[in-house]
């Protein structure tokens, strides 16, 4: 299944992509992180209201 992959891709391309990869993942889990960090403020005021 994953052979033609490695074929075609050199290590030089995998690790040209894997920065681009991992930083993007990065800004994922902090945008995702923020949306529950202010769910949970909004959420904590209205019940405080």
């Amino acid at each position: 299944m994953f052979q033609p992959f490695f074929l075609f891709t050199t290590n030089i391309d995998i690790f040209r992509y894997m920065p681009l990869i991992s930083s993007h993942l990065y800004v994922l889990q902090i945008k995702i992180f923020f949306t529950h960090l202010i769910l949970l403020v909004k959420n904590t005021l209205i019940l405080e209201a």
